[in-house]
């Protein structure tokens, strides 16, 4: 009798298995990784940001201070060009937090920014925004070759910080560690790491920042599902004995697409 009772339960948990299975193929590798869209497609994203600033004056810690918010981030793709650059509306639909999303190279509630990027994912221009700016700053991109797991690549970018009177260079790390599942997809796994400074070395302010973390790309729905980073920076003036330091976290969730 017990068995009996269990073979349905079985037979469905097989079924389904099987359904989802033959729904999320698996991913072949090599892989050619690209940025694709459709006129009209729109995603939302869920965002939260967290950090922690610590000011010390000659050793000993001056102030303290915290900031969080939590938003989301909607996306309309307005044009796809012939040779596959991508013209997209960014916009904030809901925020709770005062921090400012300028910062995060993000648009502020009320504030609508139109964007195009190449197939890659390299930000070609952003309306509004200068060209050395945070805005222009990439959350991934693809180098223009196959993919297996284990293999890296690497960009370089200079750009200004509003709060910061010199130059950056960021080298970010990429690597594509492998195929996995996230909920019902089936997503890789690309782990990122990245290092930046001043663009020229400068004896009288020491700046550093670094930044690791990961996200799940779906290559079939070319959707960028889950990121997640843990930030870390720090800006010194030895000669005065000052010392600031920001440890940040910067989780992102697809909440849907179209």
């Amino acid at each position: 009798m017990k068995l009996t009772k269990k073979f349905p339960l079985l037979s469905l948990s097989i079924v389904l298995s099987l359904l989802f299975a033959g729904c999320t193929p698996k991913i072949k590798f090599p892989v050619e990784l690209s940025v694709v869209a459709k006129e009209g497609g729109r995603e939302q994203s869920d965002v939260e940001f967290r950090s922690v600033n610590k000011v010390y004056k000659d050793g000993e810690i001056d102030t303290e201070s915290h900031s969080s918010v939590a938003f989301s981030v909607s996306t309309e793709i307005l044009a796809v060009k012939p040779d596959g650059k991508i013209v997209m509306l960014q916009s904030t639909t809901k925020k709770d937090g005062m921090f400012d999303l300028n910062r995060l190279g993000l648009p502020e509630v009320g504030e609508e920014i139109k964007i195009e990027i190449d197939k890659f994912g390299h930000i070609l221009d952003v309306t509004g925004y200068p060209p050395d700016s945070l805005f222009y700053l990439p959350s991934l991109v693809f180098p223009a070759k196959r993919l297996s797991p284990g293999d890296e690549w690497k960009e370089s970018f200079k750009w200004r910080d509003f709060a910061i009177p010199f130059p950056l260079i960021t080298e970010i790390n990429f690597k594509l560690v492998g195929a996995k599942r996230y909920k019902r997809f089936r997503v890789l796994r690309i782990d990122i790491s990245a290092s930046t400074r001043f663009a020229d070395e400068n004896k009288d302010v020491v700046y550093e920042g670094r930044s690791k973390g990961y996200l799940l790309w779906d290559p079939k729905n070319y959707l960028l599902r889950y990121a997640e980073s843990h930030l870390s920076d720090t800006l010194q003036v030895p000669a005065k004995g000052f010392k600031s330091v920001s440890e940040s976290d910067f989780v992102s969730k697809l909440k849907k697409s179209s």
